[in-house]
């Protein structure tokens, strides 16, 4: 009886502890400014039982500019996922972005980074 007590309090610590340890570390802040519905440039065909279909998939490109100085060019791992206009702790997954949006982490694909410098040269050499 003894045992099975202190086997569950360890449990019961060991529980606890693992949720309050999980607290991450966000590396950069991004500052979201816009979000575009590009389309893909190539097609794919789609098969299925009745047919086939040819279309261009739309992904939704999020632009953001990094406390790093470098403009991100990103898109959302799951296509429901949408991040509105703002300021956001990120921190970097292999070569992904984890972004904390309402204590909720949405995984977003680094499609292009260009620095913050290059951007503003090749916007003031245009005009």
């Amino acid at each position: 009886m003894r045992l099975k007590t202190i086997a569950m309090a360890v449990l019961a610590v060991l529980i606890f502890a693992s949720g309050t340890t999980a607290k991450k570390s966000y590396s950069i802040t991004l500052k979201v400014q816009e979000e575009k519905s590009i389309e893909n440039q190539h097609g794919a065909l789609y098969f299925n039982r009745l047919g086939g279909s040819y279309g261009h998939g739309v992904a939704v490109h999020i632009f953001a500019v990094g406390t790093d100085d470098n403009v991100y060019d990103l898109v959302p791992k799951d296509s429901k996922d949408f991040i509105v206009a703002g300021e956001y702790p990120a921190r970097f997954d292999n070569r992904n972005l984890i972004v904390l949006v309402n204590r909720r982490e949405i995984k977003l694909f680094i499609v292009d980074v260009k620095s913050l410098e290059a951007e503003t040269e090749g916007k003031t050499a245009k005009q």
